[in-house]
């Protein structure tokens, strides 16, 4: 079994260790983390090498260390979109010598809307934070050549 993740200082993937807030994060079945963490909630990340202290107790791989968004009393937020389309890309040498050839009318249409945010507050004064992902993909791929397929012989 060769573990989930990259090898670090040498090692094989399943000497790494995994914690999130402190806890330990190993799944031993596949030796990997356990949980997943979505990137919004993460305040910090830390990868310690070689010559770590003893606090990291059993791996002798990288140590992989999650610290989650702890919140405030206020509600908070964030909101983003990712856009690429058709006017933002480049073409590759096969399509522009297919528009130059007539195979294809034009540059292709590939239009990639994504809309995603964040709401986050504490559930109560005195519990955790309560954080909130939603992420919409609208996409609409072109092609970019036509296929031609032969149809089966009677």
């Amino acid at each position: 079994m060769t573990g989930i993740g990259g090898s670090v200082g040498g090692t094989r993937p399943r000497d790494n260790n995994f914690t999130v807030d402190g806890v330990d994060d190993n799944n031993l079945g596949v030796t990997g983390n356990n949980s997943t963490v979505i990137p919004d909630a993460v305040a910090e990340f830390n990868l310690t090498t070689n010559q770590f202290s003893a606090e990291y107790g059993h791996s002798a791989g990288g140590q992989f260390s999650l610290v989650t968004k702890t919140g405030t009393n206020n509600w908070h937020g964030s909101g983003e979109w990712y856009n690429q389309n058709k006017n933002y890309n480049s073409l590759d040498n096969l399509t522009k010598n297919a528009i130059a050839g007539g195979t294809i009318p034009g540059k292709p249409d590939f239009d990639n809307n994504r809309f995603g945010g964040t709401m986050a507050d504490r559930s109560s004064r005195t519990s955790g934070l309560c954080l909130a992902r939603m992420n919409t993909p609208r996409s609409r791929p072109g092609c970019a050549t036509p296929l031609i397929q032969p149809t089966a012989a009677a």
